[in-house]
């Protein structure tokens, strides 16, 4: 086994200025009864806390909210808006009554005051960097685990050595109690403005958590964070830039730092670009910790992609499918077109528009892409957008968009992807990205079997 030689400890005094968890008196006020809020809820009453919970759509039991200021803080699950343009309602009360508003992340903080976090965030590749962190520290026999706001919510975490924690820009806005041994920001692009009020406060709320982080690891790319952290981080590059502490180049990573450099042809559960600069993440963090680069790369190789993001899905003669799912913005799914560059492409998007500008992302990816299939509240917006570039198909469903690209791939006399890769939220026809990408599953088997059947 493997130990970490760098012990990090924050000091109690520092948590206490606001909450005191030694009172059991203490009363806890619930926003949002999700997954996260269910499973603070839980934490917090078996603990022996008085728990009240609120939410707009579910009745629940413990429901009877009463006198904010009774309360000794409001837990805000992710979703709950805070903002000064959209704060729930119980956000500014608690506001006007000067209790403390905090997050599920925080209730962790406190009852858990010298853990070691890894703290990853960024527009895109959150979710596989924190895996892929979490999956090479156990292949090194480090207790590690891997939770927030992917994997296990942080009130049913096991008691762990190392947490990676994947967060949210609205978890960073608001918590009160961040201390991370190492903070990642992958890359900043605008995302849930509707939410945060104005790319600034989206960029501002990453930054809170790189500011309360003892190693700050950022992309050389980045602007927004490099004008802020150039002097005081770690830098990593994907684009080959060589004055980037770590960077990628020709297929190889470069570690300036430790003058180590590694291909990347070994790891093909990895590619494109923007899977080499969430290994590049991966690889300085557990470097960072003192992890061997044999255990490194070993982890590395054995690490399977996640679920929606970019899963070949099944091959039916010259016609792959692929689910990228979890594309919910453009930036994602130029990402996905890069790294299909080398088949024709039949690009299934559509969903709830995030209203960027989709042409500054994916213009530059769009030489294979041969027609489009649009799904969803999008259609117009979409359609609209890509006349005369490329021919676009009104599928309005995921089912008709699914047989329409493969009825046109097949056709093709080169190898060719129907890539679904919405480039949107999923909100409009599904409860998430996760059944959204299900059920393209799904609907790719089905024309499997009836092709095995004929």
């Amino acid at each position: 086994m493997y130990t970490l030689d760098v012990v990090y400890e924050i000091p109690c005094e520092a948590l206490y200025h606001m909450i005191d968890i030694r009172n059991k008196n203490l009363r806890f006020l619930i926003i949002g009864y999700g997954v996260s809020g269910r499973s603070t809820h839980a934490f917090l009453k078996s603990n022996g806390y008085p728990v009240a919970a609120f939410d707009d759509k579910i009745l629940i039991e413990d429901s009877d909210i009463g006198n904010i200021a009774d309360f000794g803080a409001v837990v805000k699950s992710p979703g709950v808006p805070f903002m000064p343009h959209n704060a729930h309602f119980i956000v500014k009360r608690a506001h006007e009554e000067g209790v403390p508003v905090i997050t599920n992340y925080d209730v962790f903080s406190l009852f858990n005051n010298n853990a070691r976090i890894i703290m990853v965030t960024g527009t895109n590749g959150k979710s596989t960097t924190a895996a892929l962190i979490d999956h090479v520290m156990r292949k090194s026999e480090i207790n590690s685990v891997v939770g927030g706001n992917i994997g296990v919510p942080y009130g049913d975490l096991p008691h762990s050595d190392v947490y990676v924690f994947e967060m949210s820009s609205y978890e960073l806005a608001v918590s009160q109690y961040m201390n991370f041994e190492v903070g990642c920001i992958l890359n900043i692009e605008p995302d849930h403005l509707e939410n945060h009020g104005s790319f600034e406060n989206y960029i501002n709320a990453k930054h809170n958590g790189l500011a309360h982080s003892e190693t700050k690891i950022i992309s050389y790319e980045d602007r927004n964070t490099m004008a802020v952290y150039k002097n005081t981080s770690i830098t990593i590059s994907n684009r080959g830039n060589k004055k980037a502490d770590v960077y990628i180049d020709n297929q190889k990573l470069i570690d300036n730092i430790n003058k180590i450099e590694f291909g990347l042809s070994r790891l093909p559960a990895l590619r494109g670009r923007h899977n080499h600069q969430n290994l590049a993440f991966a690889y300085v963090v557990c470097s960072n910790l003192g992890i061997p680069i044999d255990c490194i790369l070993s982890g590395m190789e054995s690490f399977e992609s996640l679920p929606h993001r970019l899963n070949f899905t099944g091959t039916i003669g010259n016609v792959s499918f692929v689910n990228d799912s979890k594309a919910t913005n453009p930036v994602a799914s130029a990402c996905a077109l890069e790294t299909f560059s080398e088949y024709n492409i039949f690009w299934i998007i559509g969903g709830r528009s995030k209203k960027t500008d989709v042409h500054e992302h994916v213009d530059a990816f769009m030489a294979t892409v041969k027609k489009i299939y649009l799904i969803g509240e999008a259609m117009d917006e979409f359609e609209a957008a890509f006349k005369g570039m490329r021919e676009t198909k009104r599928s309005e469903t995921l089912e008709r968009a699914v047989a329409d690209a493969y009825n046109d791939a097949k056709k093709s006399s080169n190898n060719s992807v129907v890539l679904f890769s919405p480039m949107c939220a999923s909100f409009d026809q599904f409860a998430n990205y996760c059944e959204r990408g299900n059920r393209f599953c799904q609907i790719v088997a089905s024309i499997s079997d009836t092709k095995s059947h004929r």
